[in-house]
């Protein structure tokens, strides 16, 4: 009786430490995407910036 206890105990930790771990991948793919994105955005607007002041002293 109390082995099937405590297998079932160890069961539900189990998958709750499945759906935990699952969860953390999904948030570290967002996060990991967050900044990509950011990143990107940034070196986008840097870029943008250096071609206006190439284009100002060039003109």
């Amino acid at each position: 009786m109390l082995n099937q206890k405590f297998q079932i105990q160890s069961s539900k930790f189990q998958s709750g430490l499945l759906v935990a771990l699952g969860v953390w991948f999904f948030e570290l793919g967002v996060w990991n995407f967050k900044i990509k994105a950011e990143i990107y955005s940034f070196f986008s607007i840097i870029r943008m910036f250096f071609l206006l002041m190439a284009r100002s002293s060039r003109g």
